[in-house]
């Protein structure tokens, strides 16, 4: 699943778009984030921008214990799958 800060209604257009296989899901007050302790703190409380992640990954196993997070600065990078899935093989 993909988690991000955008209202349901945006998530739902850009999944249907892109033509998704999973699901999307919106975390617009940061609960989420702040539960698995990978909220960008770039920004203050309050200010419209805080929250928002960069992109990354969260592999959270079965307990709901988060064994994994990898997180770029910036917005413009992206997960590599082939360099992700080789750390995770250390797991």
């Amino acid at each position: 699943m993909g988690i991000s800060y955008d209202a349901p209604k945006t998530l739902r257009k850009f999944s249907h778009k892109k033509k998704l296989s999973y699901t999307l899901l919106s975390d617009q007050n940061v609960e989420t984030f702040k539960a698995l302790n990978v909220v960008n703190t770039e920004n203050d409380p309050g200010d419209r921008h805080y929250g928002i992640p960069f992109p990354g990954v969260i592999v959270v196993d079965n307990m709901g214990k988060v064994v994994y997070k990898y997180f770029f600065e910036g917005y413009r990078k992206r997960v590599i799958f082939k360099e992700l899935l080789k750390d995770l093989d250390t797991l």
